[in-house]
C-alpha cells in the first residue's frame, strides 16, 4: 500500500551541510548517516535481488551509495522500536539518478523510496502488517529530503524501514535517515516535531541601526 499519495519533496538550499546531529532519543535509528561499522554499517542490513548489486560509502560526502546494475531492488533495513498508535515521521536526505525498467505488478512503485513495515519482536523478525511505500522518485541531481508519515499499528512494538532502490536501475546517494515521533500525521506538523537541522535555519542578518 502507498504510505502517501504523492512524496512530499523538499529542496535542500545550498550549502549542502548533511552531516547534522539529531539527539538519538529523537530519532529512533541507529547509525542514521551509515557511518559507523567497518565491513558493513552498524545497525542496517543490506537487502538486494541481484548478485550484482552493490554499496559503497564515499569518502568525501558520507552516507551511503546503493548501486543497481539489472532492474532490480536493493534496499537497506533496519528494524526499530515503536510505540503502538504512535505517529511517526520517516524520512530520507538523498540524490538519484534512476531508470524504471522491465515489466512491474501496476501501482507498485519503482525507483527510490521509504517502507515502512510493522514486524514482530523475535530474533528474526517477521512481518506483524501490512507493509507501506513512498511513491518512487527517479531523478534529483541535487539532495532533496523524501519525507513520509505512518501510524504504528495497535500491539505493534517494532517496525522495520527500508530505504533504496526498488525496480530500477542505477544509482542513489542516501545521506542520513530519520523516523521522528510527532505528534500529528499532517504535514505542518513537521517543522514543529523536532528542532530544524543547520540547513533549514537561515544565518541570523546583522543589521545596522542607522536612525
Amino acid at each position: 500500500m502507498i504510505l502517501a499519495k504523492e512524496p512530499i519533496v523538499d529542496s535542500i538550499q545550498p550549502p549542502y551541510n548533511l552531516r547534522f546531529v539529531m539527539n538519538d532519543k529523537i530519532n529512533k535509528l541507529r547509525n542514521p548517516d551509515f557511518s559507523a561499522g567497518n565491513k558493513q554499517p552498524l545497525g542496517w542490513t543490506f537487502k538486494s535481488t541481484s548478485a550484482s548489486d552493490g554499496w559503497s560509502r564515499p569518502e568525501a560526502d558520507g552516507g551511503m551509495r546503493i548501486e543497481a546494475s539489472s532492474d532490480s531492488t536493493a534496499l537497506f533495513q533496519q528494524v526499530a522500536v515503536c510505540k503502538p498508535s504512535q505517529n511517526y515521521r520517516v524520512e530520507i536526505d538523498a540524490t538519484c539518478d534512476l531508470t524504471a525498467l522491465g515489466k512491474r505488478t501496476e501501482g507498485e512503485p519503482n525507483g527510490l523510496v521509504i517502507m515502512v513495515e510493522p514486524v514482530t519482536r523475535d530474533a528474526k523478525p517477521r512481518s506483524a502488517g501490512e507493509r507501506r511505500v513512498t511513491p518512487g522518485i527517479h531523478r534529483s541531481v541535487k539532495p532533496v529530503t523524501i519525507r513520509a508519515f505512518y501510524e504504528a499499528p495497535d500491539g505493534v512494538r517494532r517496525l522495520r524501514i527500508s530505504v533504496g532502490i526498488v525496480n530500477a536501475r542505477g544509482a542513489v546517494h542516501i545521506h542520513h535517515v530519520r523516523l521522528v515521533p510527532v505528534l500529528e500525521t499532517d504535514e505542518v506538523s513537521h517543522p514543529l516535531a523536532v528542532p530544524p537541522p543547520p540547513h533549514a535555519v537561515p544565518i541570523p542578518r546583522v543589521i545596522r541601526n542607522v536612525c
